[in-house]
């Protein structure tokens, strides 16, 4: 008969192991799920013309439709800037040049006071608006392209 006694210790030990192993390998899968352009790719990219002018409101309507207050938002918007948005089925996005417009909302909750700024990030590619994303991974997305 074999004695698989274990002491509490140990057994703790060797699951933190796992979940770091664990936690490890899901980070290179979720970093191998988002890939950005190749050279290739950024010399052939096209962009389209810029926003149109009412690029602001295009993005304010969106907004709008989605805010518990559509009459209380206050918004910050960035300097169309030229740019990509990457592959990732995590996010639903595939790989598309236009022009990014990053920026930030502030509006109302159910309870009447303002939630502070949520960073938000727009691709924009002829003429219309292709992709939006809000929250802190927006955030993080504006960053990176200096908006």
């Amino acid at each position: 008969m074999v004695n698989l006694r274990i002491s509490w210790s140990k057994a703790a030990e060797m699951v933190g192991k796992s979940k770091c192993i664990l936690l490890v390998g899901l980070s290179f899968c979720v970093a191998a799920c988002a890939t950005g352009p190749t050279a290739a790719q950024l010399a052939n990219a096209d962009y389209g013309p810029p926003p149109p002018e009412n690029h602001q409101q295009v993005i304010k309507d969106w907004f709008a439709e989605r805010l518990i207050d559509p009459t209380s938002p206050l918004y910050r918007f960035g300097n169309p800037t030229q740019g990509h948005t990457k592959d990732s089925p995590l996010y639903g996005t595939q790989l598309q040049f236009g022009w990014i417009v990053c920026g930030a909302v502030n509006a109302k909750n159910r309870l009447g006071g303002y939630v502070g700024r949520e960073p938000f990030f727009t691709l924009f590619k002829d003429g219309s608006m292709v992709f939006i994303h809000d929250g802190p991974a927006a955030g993080e997305a504006c960053k990176r392209v200096g908006g």
